[in-house]
Formats: structure tokens, C-alpha cells, sequence
């Protein structure tokens, strides 16, 4: 018959055993990490704490080929609300387009986007930014590459027509050689170079004032840095700020609180909370270190305790 498991602390035997695994205290055969949280500013920690004050979350996974990891989660490589299939796990934001997408396919996906918003153009040949300019432009007047200079040096739009002309018409101003109405004109919203811009959002100018949407993919606004973010990014989780850093770890956000997980290859052997050092170990961890065996009549093998003259082949995989 097996044996159970023994602890010296058996509170956190019960706290293992009431949050469905105890890998996270022990470890086991396959040295599975442990993860778990920091205090937040109120000083609690995020999660079902134990005895010793680790908490049970699942390891980092192991993401296919067609994912990659981000935020704790695997994501797939043509999803622009974790950036694709670059390194980032930041959502794509081409700005002035009508919504961004994953460009590509195969062995490589890239931010960009399908369709330009009305009134904007890509000229520098770049999808990441997207339509970085308006079709009214001094240097790219209806077209990429048109340049208003001599008796029209200005670029305005009339009667439905992007044109280079001489005078701007009535009720607009130029600013750097473009004819605009400052009530409305994204990049000189209410005065010249006043440009209305927010990371992760929509924006209009309405009567000379910008005003911002954030995209579905990015919902939680932060104001104080003019971004919006997804509410699970761990560089903007605790206020707005990033949650610290933790060797070995990955950072993820619910809730407004950080929570970590082992980063494949690590692991959290020493029974610490990862407060104290992360995921300290580079080996799977010994199943055997924190458990107590009947001393002489037993020993341990395999995470369990066995009679002293039974061979470690009797435990059953």
C-alpha cells in the first residue's frame, strides 16, 4: 500500500491539497515550476495564498508553433490585440486605418492593416504605421509625392478635389503648407501642430478639441500617459504602472493586480514566496526535499515515502 505523503507543516499539506494540486509547495517528478504573486500597494497578495505564502496558478505553458506567449497565455501569431507574431506582445496600433490586422502568413506574421481611414494615405511604404499621412499635404498633395510649390504653394481640398492652390478656402487656415480647419483636422485640432494622438484609441478633433475612443482590443485607458492597454498587460497593471520584475518569471495582470508564473526553464525550488527571489532554479526540483519519511523505517523516492528496504522500482509511475 502507498504511503501518504507527510509534512512538517501539515497547514500547508491542507492548503495544497484544497487548491487541487502540490506542485506548487513539493515540486514533483517532472520538477513542475511553481507560481505565484507579490503583495499589491494594500500589502495582500494576489490569489489563494498558502501556509508559506505561495500561491497554486499553473505553470507557464508551452505554446505551439502557430503561438506565442504573452501575458501568461498563448496567443495566436496573427492576432493583432498581442501584436502579432513578433517579439512585443503590445497590440498593433496603425494609426489612421480601419483597423489593424496581421499581415503575412506561413513562418511570418507583421502588424499592419487592410483599408486607409477616409482622408489619410500611406506614403512612407510602411503597414506598422499605417496611413501616417492626410491626403491634404504640402509635400503629398492627393497623392503620395506631390509637391505644391511656386504660384500654389498650398495643398487644400475643394469641392470633393485635393489640389495645390494659391490662397486657402474660406473658413480654413494653412498649417505647414496645408489648407485646414482647425475645428476638425486631426493633426491641428483647435491650432497648428496640435495633433490629436493616443496610443491604442480612435480619435476625432470636435470643434477644435480632441477626443479619444480606445479600440476593443486595448479598453483600459490610462490618461496620466495618453495610452490605452489591454487590461491584462503587466507594464500597465498596478495604477497604470508596470508590475516589478521577478527573475525567472512572466508577469501577467487581473484585475488590477499582478500575478506571475514560472518562465519555461525555471522553476521555484527553495519554498520561499516568489517575492523573495522568483524562480530561482534552472533544474527541475527535487520531489523529495520537503518530505518527512519515518526516520529508519523509510525513505523517500519519487515524491513518496517507501519502507527503507523496498527499492525505488516498487513505486508505481
Amino acid at each position: 500500500m502507498r504511503r501518504p505523503f507527510r509534512f512538517a507543516v501539515s497547514t500547508a499539506f491542507a492548503a495544497c491539497v484544497s487548491l487541487a494540486g502540490c506542485n506548487a509547495i513539493l515540486g514533483n517528478e517532472e520538477g513542475t515550476p511553481r507560481a505565484g504573486a507579490i503583495p499589491d500597494a494594500a500589502g495582500t497578495t494576489d490569489g489563494a495564498a498558502q501556509a508559506d505564502g505561495a500561491v497554486a496558478t499553473p505553470s507557464a505553458p508551452t505554446c505551439a508553433s502557430s503561438e506565442k506567449l504573452c501575458f501568461g497565455t498563448c496567443t495566436p501569431n496573427n492576432d493583432p490585440a498581442t501584436g502579432c507574431q513578433g517579439a512585443s506582445c503590445v497590440a498593433c496600433d496603425p494609426k489612421n486605418v480601419a483597423a489593424p490586422s496581421c499581415l503575412g502568413g506561413g513562418s511570418g506574421f507583421e502588424c499592419g492593416y487592410a483599408t486607409c481611414t477616409n482622408g489619410f494615405q500611406d506614403c512612407d511604404g510602411s503597414k506598422a504605421n499605417g496611413c501616417e499621412l492626410g491626403i491634404v499635404d504640402k509635400n503629398n498633395c492627393g497623392t503620395c509625392g506631390k509637391v505644391c510649390q511656386g504660384a500654389t504653394p498650398l495643398c487644400a481640398l475643394s469641392g470633393g478635389i485635393v489640389d495645390c492652390v494659391d490662397t486657402c478656402p474660406a473658413g480654413e487656415v494653412p498649417c505647414a503648407g496645408a489648407c485646414v480647419d482647425v475645428a476638425s483636422d486631426l493633426a491641428h485640432c483647435g491650432k497648428c501642430d496640435n495633433a490629436c494622438a493616443r496610443a491604442g484609441a480612435a480619435a476625432v478633433c470636435d470643434q477644435g478639441e480632441c477626443k479619444y475612443t480606445c479600440n476593443a482590443a486595448t479598453p483600459k485607458l490610462c490618461a496620466a500617459k495618453n495610452v490605452c492597454v489591454s487590461p491584462s498587460d503587466p507594464a500597465y497593471c498596478l495604477d497604470c504602472n508596470a508590475c516589478p520584475p521577478l527573475d525567472g518569471t512572466i508577469a501577467s495582470c487581473t484585475n488590477g493586480a499582478c500575478r506571475y508564473q514560472c518562465a519555461p526553464g525555471r522553476y521555484d525550488c527553495d519554498r520561499d514566496t516568489l517575492a523573495a527571489n522568483g524562480c530561482e532554479s534552472t533544474r527541475p526540483c527535487d520531489p523529495c526535499a520537503f518530505l518527512e519519511c519515518a526516520p529508519l523505517l523509510e525513505r523517500c523516492c519519487e515524491g513518496q515515502c517507501i519502507k527503507s528496504t523496498s527499492p525505488c522500482a516498487s513505486v508505481a509511475q
